[in-house]
């Protein structure tokens, strides 16, 4: 089969996984804590309610008899969280953060009083996570966006991460899926090492799926910057799911869309303004780059929703 049907059908695989419903805990998030009132006491049988932002889904739970609760498989993005219970005021923690494969720890106090008092919340984003050991780091689609980045290459800001190094070695991915090249024809490197370890020891998901030809460990697919919601890049001690990565996990997490529709037009300009000539040149050598892109989303197909 000729290199472009490959890559074809690459793709459409890819398209066609991205309409299922994707319930593994890599692609998903959860919410979890205690409920208690104002004196320390677990409330048990309490209804929690974490309702996505942006689409207006809602997940719902109960504590357990000790006042334990976990919300799972949330898309990532912002919620409010709503925890009530009968003879108690209703809590509302808004701005609650979630992002794919990770836990965010939210404890609610309820104060006595009636369900129809309401008390809100904005949640703390300092919060230190005590519910996992895991090592990683998160870049949201603003950082993605805003910080320099050679060739608009998400994959490329592990790079900023302590003890990275891209170098010429086993990590360099060439061009138009050549030799040491890549499948969808990235022109810079698309993995850094990291603590020392080959950058082909790098396991990279999509969608919480396996994104690296196994033969040569070429990256599949990367999708554009303005099409990801977040990419987390797992430096050490990452969970069980992750599996055989002898190096870093980095897993990419389109965007799910909303209900409203949005886009963008950009253009991204590189050129030789800023630079420095060479010693013996008489004006610095030229370049100009341009980069020019949408994006367009809204609310999905109903053969996409999630259930």
């Amino acid at each position: 089969m000729s290199e472009w049907r490959t890559s074809v059908w690459k793709l459409l695989a890819v398209a066609g996984l991205l309409c299922a419903s994707v319930t593994a805990q890599i692609n998903t998030g959860r919410i979890l804590g205690t409920v208690r009132d104002a004196s320390g006491a677990v409330i048990p049988d309490a209804r929690l309610t974490a309702t996505n932002d942006a689409t207006g889904a809602m997940t719902q739970t109960q504590s357990t008899e000790s006042g334990d609760y976990v919300l799972n498989f949330l898309l990532p993005g912002s919620y409010h969280v709503a925890v009530e219970k009968q003879g108690f005021q209703r809590s509302v923690v808004a701005d609650v953060v979630v992002n794919a494969g990770g836990i965010t720890r939210l404890d609610a106090n309820l104060s006595l009083g009636q369900v129809q008092q309401a008390v809100e919340v904005i949640a703390n984003p300092l919060t230190v996570a005590t519910d996992t050991s895991e090592l990683s780091k998160t870049f949201g689609y603003k950082e993605l966006d805003q910080l320099p980045n050679i060739d608009r290459n998400p994959l490329y800001q592990m790079n900023l991460l302590p003890g990275a190094n891209n170098d010429d070695g086993s990590g360099n991915y060439g061009t138009n899926g050549g030799e040491n090249g890549s499948a969808v024809g990235l022109t810079r490197n698309q993995l850094a090492s990291l603590g020392g370890v080959d950058a082909n020891a790098n396991s990279v998901f999509i969608e919480g799926i396996f994104n690296r030809e196994p033969q040569n460990a070429y990256i599949g697919l990367v999708p554009p910057i303005e099409a990801i919601q977040e990419v987390q890049v797992y430096t050490g001690k990452y969970n069980a799911e992750f599996g055989f990565s002898g190096s870093a996990v980095i897993n990419v997490v389109t965007k799910s869309g909303s209900n409203e529709f949005h886009g963008a037009l950009f253009e991204f300009l590189r050129n030789n303004a800023a630079d420095a000539k060479n010693f013996f040149a008489q004006q610095a050598t030229p370049f100009r780059r341009n980069q020019f892109g949408g994006a367009l989303g809204g609310p999905a197909p109903s053969s996409c929703d999630s259930p």
